[in-house]
């Protein structure tokens, strides 16, 4: 079993860092970004701040906090096969494309692309498929995360939500600490689960 606490941060938006990777900084410091498992975080809206991480983050270090809830995250492991879930996940669902440098050769960054709205339900449902019966499930495009100079990142978001049944535990429990998907450093990929 892998303790992790899962914090709820309210921002005044006013002061919190607007830009993605400012934000990411933030959050590193406040948490040490440890590797495994993994700190992840998520910003669903302008005032609030959901963080993983192995160990209680030092809120004060974020900028803009007005408050903190901390608490053990549930570990999904220690559920039965078979148990009702509720879930949200802010993705980042794109796809790779293989590119070719100028001599022919494959290039070992291939190119990512946000797929079409019509294509994330499905995306996510590769992603949890061997982990989570998804009974029913809500989406919606959230407005993109960016970052200005001297980092230019835009990072497509997608929000899904919804409830499932658990057929793997173990793996459930290692897609909530290793995250889902791309853009993990930069606020997309915390799969939160709770029992119903």
């Amino acid at each position: 079993m892998v303790s992790v606490f899962r914090t709820t941060v309210r921002l005044d938006p006013s002061r919190a860092p607007g830009d993605v990777y400012a934000l990411h900084q933030a959050v590193a410091a406040a948490t040490g970004n440890a590797a495994y498992p993994r700190v992840l975080w998520a910003q669903p809206a302008p005032d609030l701040l959901v963080i993983h991480s192995p160990a209680e983050p030092r809120v004060e270090r974020i900028p803009g906090c007005i408050h903190a809830h901390i608490r053990p995250a549930p570990d999904p492991s220690a559920w039965p096969s078979g148990t009702t879930v509720k879930f949200g996940l802010i993705g980042n669902p794109i796809r790779s494309v293989g590119r070719l440098r100028p001599d022919g050769t494959p290039s070992r960054n291939p190119g990512r692309y946000p797929l079409p709205v019509e294509a994330r339900p499905a995306w996510l449902r590769r992603k949890l498929g061997m982990a989570l019966q998804i009974a029913e499930l809500q989406h919606q495009q959230l407005p993109p995360a960016r970052s200005g100079p001297p980092k230019q990142i835009t990072i497509t978001r997608h929000l899904f939500t919804g409830h499932g049944t658990v057929t793997d535990p173990r793996l459930l429990a290692g897609l909530t600490w290793a995250g889902v998907g791309a853009g993990k450093g930069l606020g997309c990929g915390l799969l939160l689960v709770d029992a119903r």
